[in-house]
């Protein structure tokens, strides 16, 4: 996840600190595909019945772009590096560097949790169901962190966070946790790859995950992305 800039990255093994955390649970999305569906064939209802041939296809091809873009959908959009999360020597000098980087991964994790529940409860059926599905999965995650004066090569000045599709490793860069950024901070970029991880790999779809969250909880947002003007969202 990048700060001004997100981004996601393949990560590998890593000899960084690991914090595994809850169980799996058994929850379900919502069946966005029949939303999709459904999405598709009102907007081919706008196409003329006596549109044909080529001009037929065309138009069925934008009804169908403009059915996925009204619909919240898990969606690919991945940049995959088999090196990302080799650590890199003297990459990042820490500031105000913290005695017990664990204990800052965790109370990050455990006031995600605290706000993807809070805003569970003050959602709707839909959002309820996806925010119950991200914590589950943000709780079966193993987060990876790098040794003091170290980074992740998948991290740069802009980024926070990463992980890679169909994975359940998440990596934490240096200045996310060497900074001196609060508990609230951590747990939005740990919301926002749990969204990831959950199987939102496209960055609009995550960075809205991780907006609701923490405004539907009564947090509020830490700091904005790039991506949040980049997808439209306030």
């Amino acid at each position: 996840m990048k700060n001004r800039r997100l981004v996601v990255l393949t990560a590998v093994s890593s000899l960084s600190g690991i914090l595994m955390v809850g169980s799996v649970l058994n929850v379900r999305a919502a069946d966005f595909e029949s939303q999709l569906s459904m999405a598709f064939q009102n907007q081919l209802q706008t196409v003329s019945a006596t549109t044909s041939g080529m001009q037929a296809r065309q138009a069925g091809e934008h009804a169908r772009q403009a059915a996925a873009a009204s619909i919240f959908v898990k969606a690919p959009d991945i940049l995959d590096d088999p090196s990302a999360s080799n650590e890199v020597p003297g990459h990042f000098q820490p500031q105000g560097l913290s005695l017990s980087v664990r204990d800052d991964v965790g109370d990050g994790v455990r006031q995600a949790f605290s706000i993807l529940e809070e805003a569970a409860q003050a959602a709707d059926s839909k959002w309820e169901t996806i925010f119950r599905s991200v914590r589950a999965s943000l709780g079966a995650a193993r987060s990876h962190w790098p040794t003091p004066g170290n980074d992740f090569k998948g991290c740069s000045s802009h980024t926070l966070a990463f992980t890679r599709r169909g994975s359940d490793q998440i990596y934490i860069c240096a200045q996310t946790l060497y900074s001196g950024h609060s508990s609230d901070y951590i747990a939005q970029v740990l919301i926002h790859e749990g969204a990831h991880v959950d199987g939102y790999y496209n960055e609009c779809s995550a960075t809205r995950v991780e907006v609701n969250a923490m405004r539907l909880s009564g947090v509020g947002l830490v700091f904005r992305n790039d991506y949040m003007e980049q997808c439209g969202i306030d």
